[in-house]
């Protein structure tokens, strides 16, 4: 029960408040910042950007607040939370990076990357769907863009 609460903890804490929720956030404003409401990355991205600022608003200002819900409810509460989030973006949260200072990025952290640090080998469906993605969203930007495209 103990190791299942750690790892629901790390869970919640890092993989999905950090490098999800709280990742996301300079990247949709960067988004809204460069780009015209009508640019093709803007439009295929809005989906998955909507809400998203709005709800870690609201996180902080109820889940992650001095008494708020994460002192109730998470047995490390919000302080150790945050420390937590910093530790992993820093790469000195066990299992990421090892201690290597500044090892957080997008691309470090993407579906394969972290399957492969992990140690679990993408089944070949996995990389059939990778393939698949990358040759829509090249495709897709090709076009957008008038921009002749080779998928391979």
């Amino acid at each position: 029960m103990c190791a299942l609460n750690a790892d629901t903890q790390y869970h919640e804490m890092i993989s999905h408040l950090g490098y999800t929720h709280l990742a996301m956030e300079p990247v949709i404003i960067s988004f809204h910042s460069a780009l015209t409401d009508d640019h093709l990355l803007l439009r295929l991205m809005f989906p998955f950007f909507k809400h998203t600022l709005a709800i870690n608003h609201l996180g902080r200002s109820v889940l992650l607040k001095p008494g708020g819900a994460f002192d109730e409810i998470m047995s490390i509460g919000a302080q150790a939370t945050l420390t937590g989030i910093q530790l992993a973006y820093a790469g000195k949260a066990e299992g990421y990076g090892g201690g290597e200072p500044d090892c957080w990025g997008m691309h470090r952290n993407s579906f394969p990357e972290d399957m492969k640090r992990r140690g679990f080998p993408l089944t070949d469906d996995q990389k059939m769907n990778i393939r698949i993605f990358l040759a829509f969203i090249t495709d897709l930007m090709g076009k957008g863009f008038g921009i002749a495209t080779t998928n391979t």
